[in-house]
């Protein structure tokens, strides 16, 4: 698969992002995952790239909107998506809203999903546990 200049523009500042991200700069990070996202705001990397760094920075109700206005989130099953919001609504003391989006991204976990730890099943049922619980 060949990309354009743009697009090739847009993983790059998504590479920048996510690596400033695994390095705990996250204040750092959300520049380039914005502009990543701005160039190619349908590109799920991107867009689990700029939601994961906008959930670090506590930014939870810019990740809500991000995603809840986004047409490839509102298309998709991503679980690392879903998983993104379940953790903004919890971060926010939505837990309705978290309980039914962690239900969500368990039922969409794909035997891929699992085989390279996106998303952790454990934590996910954990936080489901402890949301009932309440």
């Amino acid at each position: 698969i060949t990309l354009n200049k743009q697009e090739k523009n847009a993983q790059i500042h998504n590479n920048i992002a996510w690596n400033l991200y695994l390095d705990g700069q996250f204040d750092t990070a959300i520049k380039d995952a914005r502009i990543a996202y701005d160039i190619s705001p349908h590109n799920d990397k991107i867009l689990h790239t700029y939601s994961s760094i906008l959930n670090a920075n506590k930014l939870y109700e810019q990740t809500i909107s991000l995603l809840k206005q986004n047409e490839f989130f509102k298309k998709s099953n991503s679980p690392k998506l879903l998983f993104n919001l379940a953790e903004s609504y919890r971060n926010l003391n939505r837990n309705d809203e978290a309980l039914s989006t962690y239900k969500a991204c368990l039922g969409h976990i794909s035997e891929s999903d699992l085989n390279t730890n996106i998303v952790s099943i454990q934590n996910v049922k954990n936080y489901i546990a402890s949301i009932e619980a309440d």
